[in-house]
């Protein structure tokens, strides 16, 4: 498989139509599909919402309304991920499938209308805090109720995070349409734009008054390309046998030889003779990609926010959780 189809989608209500619902998915042989105010609770049993071929998880809302929920088809092997009890109210649900040897971590979030914007992001940056470093794409939809379309401070808040973290928003045609408006509320968005495609939106009229968004994740396998690279072997390196043969070279020459290139080329062939013996060239096959933006004191930075991941694991202290919290933010955004 090169392409995998990601959807999400408002459904406000799952029950109220869901032959409807789950005959779309059916017909439509969607891969992932997301969903937001699914408005389940734990009364109703996963097995009377079971659609063939597919798998489903679920969080609910305490209380009514709300709720995320996710269909997979069963070909795939995912996991469904933990996260820290939302502060905020903002519902998310994440999971992460490997396919082709590509990690990717998908999600499904909503936001209701009367809980803080500015919180439900708090909540957002400590989930793809922990994500981006640990896998190769997210991909989320989401319905944040904050309109698109619109300039309005909601907006320059969203996408200012969005920037921050390199994500893109791909949907760009209103979402939900009535008589008097149309709105921009239903979003997909990745880490990863040049591996998104196909972004769609489709009316759904006869199950919600929100347009479902879907598009293609592009998982081709890519082979890297095999590189080599030469270079003087120091590992054996031995200082002492090196000045000793350094001294027992014949420099002298240099003062009986007149012309300055027939000393410089003496020179050259006893200096690169000296480092052919104790340091010899290697040639190496590289298969992985290089990654110069890992830089060396970036690594030390990762190691300093394992420990503090380890002394809060130990330790369960909030004190630990912010130490370990604020270098996690700041290894990231690096």
């Amino acid at each position: 498989m090169d392409k995998l189809n990601f959807s999400h989608f408002n459904v406000r209500s799952l029950c109220s139509n869901f032959v409807a619902f789950r005959d779309f998915v059916v017909d439509g042989q969607f891969d992932i599909f997301g969903l937001s105010e699914t408005w389940l609770s734990e009364k109703i049993a996963s097995s009377s919402l079971t659609i063939p071929d597919y798998n489903i998880i679920r969080s609910d809302r305490i209380g009514r309304g709300g709720g995320t929920a996710f269909y997979i088809k069963k070909c795939y092997k995912f996991q469904n991920l933990e996260l820290p009890a939302s502060e905020s109210g903002l519902e998310q649900l994440w999971i992460s499938i490997k396919i082709n040897g590509k990690n990717i971590c998908f999600g499904t979030l909503y936001r209701p209308p009367n809980v803080n914007l500015l919180g439900c992001l708090t909540d957002l940056e400590n989930s793809i805090s922990t994500f981006l470093p640990s896998y190769d794409m997210l991909v989320f939809g989401s319905d944040f109720n904050v309109d698109l379309l619109t300039n309005n401070n909601s907006k320059i808040v969203l996408m200012n995070f969005f920037e921050k973290y390199g994500l893109h928003q791909t949907v760009k045609v209103p979402t939900r349409i009535t008589n008097s408006n149309s709105s921009l509320i239903d979003i997909i968005v990745t880490s990863c734009s040049d591996m998104i495609t196909d972004t769609e939106t489709l009316l759904m009229d006869d199950i919600s008054d929100h347009c479902l968004v879907t598009c293609k994740v592009n998982v081709q396998r890519k082979t890297a390309g095999v590189r080599f690279s030469t270079f003087r072997d120091y590992k054996n390196f031995n200082l002492v046998e090196f000045d000793h043969d350094m001294y027992n070279m014949d420099f002298d020459k240099i003062f009986v030889l007149h012309e300055v290139d027939d000393i410089v080329n003496h020179f050259t062939k006893l200096v690169t003779y000296l480092f052919d013996k104790h340091a010899p060239y290697k040639k190496v096959r590289f298969t992985k990609p290089p990654a110069p933006w890992i830089t060396t004191n970036i690594k030390f930075m990762m190691r300093l926010r394992n420990k503090a991941l380890t002394k809060f694991k130990k330790h369960k202290t909030e004190a630990a959780w912010q130490d370990y919290k604020q270098l996690r933010n700041l290894v990231t955004s690096i």
